[in-house]
């Protein structure tokens, strides 16, 4: 790939101020779905905390920060379904399987 890519499930959404979460409504969620969220900016010993989600169509999720804000704080995020991507574990048990020799 080559230039910018734009992906349908991922956004930025607004904390208010005042407030320590964010609601996103309306996205379909599975169980084998996560959500990552970071923080536009440098707001000093402000960081998400986590995500929590309601799965289901539609579902939704809440962007918890580690404390309320002064200001309105900008989080990007980015939904993915985790089915059929191979666990991390499994990944680097065949990596290892390849690299052992292998004796005949």
């Amino acid at each position: 790939m080559q230039g910018p890519a734009a992906f349908s499930r991922s956004c930025i959404l607004t904390i208010k101020a005042g407030q320590s979460t964010g609601k996103k409504t309306g996205i379909t969620l599975t169980p084998a779905s996560f959500v990552l969220a970071t923080i536009q900016g440098n707001v000093a010993g402000v960081h998400v905390q986590g995500v929590t989600l309601v799965t289901g169509s539609p579902g939704s999720f809440t962007i918890h920060l580690n404390k309320t804000v002064s200001t309105c704080t900008k989080v990007a995020w980015f939904a993915v379904n985790s089915q059929g991507i191979p666990s991390l574990e499994g990944a680097l048990a065949r990596r290892a399987q390849a690299r052992s020799p292998t004796t005949q």
